[in-house]
């Protein structure tokens, strides 16, 4: 042991022995040539109830002389006197050589009082009042899922927002059992400093339950049905347990208490019958630095041991109950991914709580939790085993680690936080990892003050078919035991979205049947469904279909029943059901709507037109030009609105459609936006629609393509030609038909040609076109090109002309109207076919025939 850590093994043992009166014992921690002295004037504390600060001795040392400073308060009188005492090694032991009050005091206490340390084992202690020491509630933990990830940062606090659990004393008129409660019926204030507290469930179904209290060197235990609080440690014949800190009970009764200074494990046997606890051994403890926390577990083979936490050895110990080392363990390590977490200060520890060989670890200064769900072997100082580590991002002092549980599957792994007043939840077996943090009771007032303790019979193996668990707090006039029964909650809720568009709603319902669910639609309409149409365990909790989703601008609501588990052990009768209401809106939805083509160098507008979500939302546009990979920002004039300056090339517009409501975006794209050559060459391929007009001859180079979509008009100035020598498509259809026509006037000639010419425009087709009053359509050594379903009318020259063309089809053409030529002209064409065309009105005179 240090040096440091000797120094403040003696001040504790002076202290508590000061409490017992015992100058005698004293005496062995003073060097011989210290002499008792008379009560020093002006000394204003009284020695009963007694605290020493330890977090507060300050202590110096240089060679074989050290000195330590702390305080000495008297709770009743509520004031603290600063004592400096002075030290000297002699033989490797660390005596007391100086006092500025304290010893003169004790020992003058000693001499002249006639006061004796209480003992709290009569019956009679009790008679004043019905409230005992423990009281118990049902509870029941959380969660379906493998732990499989190994790290996981924790960025905020979750709190549940409706009843998790609700407060209640079934044995008591009281919701708290604190300091005040136990002077009204015990005549005294009971407690200093309760530390650390555990109950079980005995074969008689007795409840027996311990606590340890710290700064009175005992404990205190009680059975709920015998009616009685006894203590040991403090009571003639006992042994002293110095600053009784960690308390572990196994389900016969068995007491391990941890001492802290210097480190030794104290266990201690109950006697049913008799209801008395005896010394059966202490296990001293020359490894470990400073004993924090220690459990109770039973190996593989069946035996029983026990673990310890090492704050200042960063350091977790395994004995058997001989007291023998089994392993000393300073980090975990996940043997399928060789991830690592090395201990730091662990704290507080719980091992087997769910029934496998697991443990759960605080650590890392009090911000981190450790959760190893299978233990796989051990390799020197290593723990073997799957592991995740929660690292609290926040200002936290975890302080305790319970588990609430004992249904199949079901641990809650609770996590005492005294910084932030609050519990955090973890699913502690099937990995769905942390849960939610609880700091409010129902009726919204504050919990705890400083959470110590989370106490169940879960954790002392006691029968599984209890659910019962208490709450150790902060011990003042608000605070102490609190009992609780298990309420609901519906957790982590989200709602998925599917094809159809079925809505999946999950989340996680700890220990709850859900009994109903209504959807409120945005129309104000409502729908509730069957029970058998919803699920209580963990994952999907509910599919609404998509007839009952309307893709529409609103929210949807949906209120869920919630009934918790009720089973034998709530006294005060089944917990009352719990709302629990869920709001979303359908993924964002919509078109945009606007021009499918535009000239170079014209301004086009777009709007976007939501059709589902919320109604809230934001808008982000883009544009990608036709080549290119990137998307680049494009200004809105209005949220839903852009003006887009038509380039050179086409592009296609996006919309980011962003519901403010719950955070999904969703892109909308238009059809592709072609830019219009309306004179001259294009410079690459273009598709026309809606209304075009040609200022200047068109030509379509070889190796360009332009599409001419349903429904377009293409109109032409006075001798402008559409020459293709490149490919072109008109893509009109019986009940959309494309148009070319005259920009103005409505005679024969008054624009120019449609001209396809060369090898280029090969397989070139036009359907369903209405082409009139220009010069004529001329396929010059064109082949395979397709001229079908068309009406030709009232052209200047032949209706088609085909030169030095072959394999060409004109099918289901109507020409009327020529002015000079024939209908369809045939000049050194080739294997060209022609079916079902009607041409009638040519102009014989100028030897227009049909054909």
């Amino acid at each position: 042991m240090s040096d440091t850590a000797q120094i403040k093994s003696v001040i504790s043992q002076v202290v508590f022995l000061a409490r017992m009166r015992d100058s005698e014992r004293i005496s062995r921690y003073l060097s011989l040539g210290y002499t008792n002295g008379n009560m020093p004037s002006g000394a204003q504390v009284t020695l009963s109830p007694r605290s020493l600060h330890t977090d507060s001795i300050n202590i110096s040392i240089k060679g074989d002389s050290a000195a330590a400073e702390f305080l000495v308060s008297d709770y009743q009188k509520g004031h603290s006197k600063k004592e400096v005492m002075s030290f000297y090694k002699s033989k490797g032991r660390w005596m007391i050589n100086g006092s500025t009050f304290f010893i003169q005091y004790v020992r003058y206490e000693s001499k002249n009082s006639s006061y004796n340390a209480p003992n709290i084992g009569s019956t009679s202690n009790v008679e004043r009042g019905s409230s005992k020491l423990n009281t118990i509630a049902s509870f029941s933990g959380f969660g379906n899922h493998k732990v499989i990830s190994t790290t996981s940062v924790i960025p905020s606090f979750n709190i549940s927002s409706s009843a998790l659990i609700q407060r209640t004393a079934p044995w008591t008129s009281v919701n708290t059992i604190d300091r005040s409660v136990t002077q009204q019926y015990l005549s005294r204030i009971l407690f200093d400093q309760p530390y650390d507290g555990k109950f079980v469930i005995l074969n008689n179904s007795d409840v027996f339950s311990i606590m340890s209290d710290h700064l009175w060197g005992r404990i205190l235990y009680a059975s709920h049905n015998g009616n009685w609080i006894k203590s040991y440690g403090d009571n003639k014949g006992d042994q002293p347990i110095p600053l009784a800190s960690s308390v572990a009970l196994d389900q016969s009764g068995n007491i391990f208490v941890i001492a802290n200074y210097p480190p030794t494990v104290y266990w201690l046997e109950y006697n049913e019958s008799s209801q008395t606890v005896s010394l059966n051994k202490t296990f001293s403890l020359p490894d470990v630095s400073d004993a924090s926390d220690i459990d109770l577990a039973t190996d593989s083979q069946g035996n029983e041991t026990f673990w310890l936490t090492d704050n200042e050895g960063n350091a977790v110990f395994h004995y058997d109950l001989s007291g023998t080392a089994l392993g000393k363990y300073t980090s975990v390590v996940d043997p399928n991914t060789n991830e690592q977490v090395t201990f730091v200060h662990p704290t507080s520890l719980l091992v087997n709580f769910n029934g496998y060989q697991s443990l759960a670890l605080i650590d890392d200064d009090s911000t981190r939790v450790t959760i190893i769900d299978d233990i796989s072997g051990f390799n020197g100082n290593v723990i073997d085993g799957t592991f995740t580590s929660f690292q609290f991002t926040d200002k936290v002092a975890l302080s305790s680690l319970g588990v609430f549980g004992g249904l199949p599957g079901l641990n809650g792994l609770w996590v005492g936080d005294a910084y932030n007043h609050m519990f955090h939840v973890f699913d502690a077996l099937f990995g769905t990892g942390y849960l939610c943090s609880v700091s409010e009771a129902t009726n919204g007032q504050v919990q705890w003050a400083a959470p110590r303790a989370i106490i169940s019979t879960d954790m002392s193996n006691s029968d599984g078919g209890y659910l019962e668990g208490q709450t150790l707090d902060n011990w003042d006039d608000s605070h102490g035991i609190n009992t609780y029964d298990s309420g609901t909650d519906l957790l982590n809720v989200v709602a998925s979205y599917a094809s159809g568009p079925n809505v999946f709603i999950s989340g996680t319902t700890p220990t709850a049947t859900l009994s109903s669910a209504t959807i409120y639609r945005p129309d104000g309409s409502s729908y509730t469904y069957p029970t058998n149409t919803i699920w209580a365990s963990t994952g999907d909790v509910l599919n609404i279909p998509s007839y009952d989703l309307t893709p529409t601008i609103g929210v949807y609501h949906v209120s869920f029943q919630l009934t918790p588990y009720y089973g034998q052990n709530y006294v005060t009768g089944p917990p009352s059901p719990v709302s629990r209401d869920f709001y979303f809106a359908l993924l964002p939805d919509g078109n945009i709507a606007g021009p499918s083509c535009g000239p170079v160098g014209s301004m086009l507008t777009f709007n976007v037109n939501p059709t589902s979500g919320s109604g809230n939302f934001s808008y982000a546009w883009y544009r990608q030009d036709l080549g290119s990979s990137s998307w680049t920002s494009v200004e809105a004039s209005t949220p839903s609105r852009v003006n887009v300056l038509m380039g050179s090339v086409g592009f296609t517009l996006r919309c980011d459609i962003t519901d403010n409501y719950n955070g999904n975006t969703v892109s909308i794209y238009s059809s592709f936006i072609s830019s219009v050559t309306t004179s001259g060459v294009l410079s690459g391929n273009e598709i026309w629609s809606g209304n075009v007009t040609i200022t200047g001859s068109v030509s379509i180079p070889s190796g360009v393509t332009l599409m001419i979509q349903p429904g377009t008009t293409v109109s032409f100035p006075s001798g402008a030609s559409l020459t293709a020598n490149g490919l072109l498509t008109v893509n009109g259809n019986s009940s959309s038909e494309v148009t070319f026509t005259a920009a103005s006037g409505n005679s024969a000639g008054a624009w120019g040609s449609l001209v396809l010419s060369g090898s280029g425009a090969d397989e070139s087709a036009i359907f369903y076109a209405h082409i009139d009053y220009g010069n004529e359509v001329d396929v010059e050594s064109a082949n395979n090109v397709t001229i079908e379903n068309c009406r030709i009318d009232a052209n200047a020259g032949a209706g088609i002309y085909l030169y030095s063309s072959s394999n060409c089809l004109m099918q289901s053409d109507t020409i009327a109207n020529t002015n000079i030529h024939h209908g369809i002209l045939l000049n050194a064409s080739t294997s060209d076919n022609c079916y079902q065309n009607v041409v009638y009105k040519t102009n014989e005179n100028q030897q227009g025939a049909g054909i």
